[in-house]
């Protein structure tokens, strides 16, 4: 049965799951969102705290770079909702 872990940040969490889902494969999918984009919806979630701040976090080290070469999937965050979801449901294997 498929499981889908959402936030994975890490490309040793990644390794993880591949060796505690052995012999089930593990997809990962990439949501690649401009900075811009992602500026403006952290503002409106968080308009209190800095966005440098949060970005800039160690735990998210590997998001924007090795995590995204490690992906088997990348699809387009900045794209409407419904059309990210759509992305996502012919990338993601059948379950």
């Amino acid at each position: 049965m498929p499981l889908i872990i959402d936030g994975v940040r890490h490309v040793e969490a990644v390794h993880a799951l591949e060796s505690l889902t052995t012999p089930s494969p593990v997809t990962v999918v990439f949501v690649d969102t401009p900075l811009q984009t992602r500026k403006e919806r952290f503002a409106a979630r968080e308009p209190e705290d800095s966005f440098e701040a949060a970005d800039s976090h160690p735990v998210e080290r590997d998001a924007g770079t090795r995590l995204r070469q490690l992906a088997n999937h990348v699809v387009d965050g900045a794209a409407p909702v419904a059309d990210t979801v759509g992305q996502l449901v012919h990338v993601l294997p059948p379950g």
